[in-house]
């Protein structure tokens, strides 16, 4: 509806009043006197004037609350410390552990994101002292390839992100997991905006589990592979010269963070992506959200919020 439109509404709300005093009220409750009608008019006026207000700017604020749109909404969210990893990874058990204190109830793939806002969280700060900190907003984005790109988009609103590794079948699925973090570590918000990191090697409980040492080299060798296989990669088609031009610029972009501020040949390690790039070390370390021992995450989580 158009302004135009809400002031014909205004006017014909007046017009009825109007007339409902002068002739209803003058008539019907015998009103002789000029004077009382005239007023009754008058105050009859008036609330249909209040009517009106309320119509239009009611009516705006509709028009405006539905410009904004849904992502507006998110705008005013708390940051997050964000859950990611793959499927099957165990990113709804350490949630439950984080929310709850214990598994509540059994877990399956997510379809879409378990978010909790009061979560309290006791771990030790960079002094070794034992601090609570509660309202924390922990977010399980899920881990399905289907669903990664808006996985990616969650990084726009995180405060940290934990990125959670199956280590009993890392060894199996080490190029796929290492590909989504590649594709973590080279997005434009998590880069510019330092996001802490942890990888979080979870099910350490299990005999046939891998150490965090060997998980971490891992995949730095499997990153190091990936952002090289990304370096060859085929331009995007162009046609016109306009079409290259933007090629060009976005490429440009797009490199700037695939690099992972790597210089050309030198090889991928977490410690010289945080030293180059000036931001929190990446931690690494085992966790059992079975067990519920969650120490070292709720340490990072206690440092970073």
């Amino acid at each position: 509806m158009d302004v135009a439109a809400l002031t014909a509404r205004a006017v014909d709300a007046y017009n009825t009043s109007h007339t409902f005093a002068r002739d209803v009220l003058s008539h019907r409750l015998a009103v002789d006197d000029a004077n009382a009608a005239h007023a009754l008019v008058a105050i009859v006026t008036l609330l249909a004037i209040v009517v009106a207000f309320r119509v239009v700017f009611g009516v705006g604020g509709a028009f405006a609350a539905l410009a904004s749109g849904p992502g507006s909404r998110s705008k005013t969210y708390k940051p997050a410390v964000l859950l990611l990893g793959g499927k099957g990874c165990g990113k709804t058990a350490l949630w439950q552990g984080l929310k709850y204190g214990e598994q509540r109830f059994r877990t399956t793939t997510s379809v879409e994101a378990n978010e909790c806002g009061d979560a309290v969280v006791v771990g030790k700060n960079s002094r070794g002292r034992e601090v609570t900190k509660s309202h924390v907003r922990v977010v399980d984005v899920p881990g399905h390839a289907k669903l990664r790109k808006e996985a990616l988009r969650e990084l726009a609103r995180a405060r940290a992100v934990v990125f959670v590794v199956d280590s009993v079948s890392f060894a199996s699925e080490r190029k796929e997991v290492a590909k989504f973090l590649f594709d973590i570590l080279s997005d434009e918000s998590f880069q510019t905006r330092k996001i802490p990191l942890m990888i979080a090697c979870n099910k350490c409980e299990k005999l046939t589990a891998h150490p965090p040492d060997f998980i971490r080299k891992r995949l730095e060798r499997e990153i190091d592979a990936a952002r090289a296989a990304d370096a060859g990669s085929l331009p995007e088609m162009a046609i016109t010269a306009a079409q290259r031009r933007a090629n060009a610029v976005a490429k440009k972009k797009r490199d700037k963070y695939r690099t992972l501020c790597q210089r050309p040949g030198e090889t991928f390690t977490f410690d010289a992506f945080t030293k180059a790039s000036r931001r929190p070390g990446v931690v690494c370390d085992r966790v059992s959200a079975m067990k519920n021992q969650l120490a070292p995450l709720c340490d990072f989580i206690v440092r970073v919020t």
